[in-house]
């Protein structure tokens, strides 16, 4: 009786690792040296964006929408951003240029890059990211924020760090 529950088991374990090894090769999971490759891919639309960004803010956000039919939008839109950069831009002082923080890769064919926009009175974070539906690149969304001072004083917090919770 002790012999068949093993043999069983081990039955068991092997259709298990077959399955799980056909299941493994039936997967199109990119393997790690084409994400390392696109990772360290240059794009050039985010070299023009910067390009234009650093001469003229606004017409680099109007730039993006332009490198994707489907991001076409009416004035309206951006009016408003526009607005938005009037509140935000005078304020920051001069802009000093930018700096990549982090790079990651969803696949083969999705890329988000965030990096540091800096200017006098504080930095920016701007988020890029990348689709790729065919052959070409284009940018899908651009976004920006000044939380990020706040995401690092939160992370080096007291609170964050469970051994301070040790009574």
């Amino acid at each position: 009786m002790k012999i068949k529950k093993i043999y069983l088991l081990s039955i068991i374990a092997v259709i298990i690792v077959f399955g799980y090894t056909l299941l493994r090769a039936n997967t199109s999971v990119p393997d790690s040296s084409t994400q390392l490759k696109l990772s360290d891919e240059k794009f050039p639309i985010v070299d023009s964006f910067f390009k234009i960004y650093r001469e003229n803010p606004y017409r680099a956000f109007s730039y993006k929408f332009k490198s994707n039919e489907y991001l076409q939008i009416d004035d309206s839109y951006l009016k408003k951003m526009n607005g938005t950069l009037d509140l935000i831009l005078p304020k920051l002082g001069v802009y000093h240029g930018h700096e990549l923080l982090i790079k990651k890769v969803a696949g083969n064919n999705l890329f988000v890059v965030s990096y540091l926009l800096k200017y006098d009175r504080q930095p920016l974070r701007l988020n890029i990211v990348l689709y790729r539906p065919n052959n070409d690149w284009r940018v899908h969304e651009v976004s920006f924020d000044d939380t990020i001072l706040k995401e690092l004083n939160t992370a080096i917090s007291v609170y964050s760090y469970p051994e301070n919770y040790k009574f």
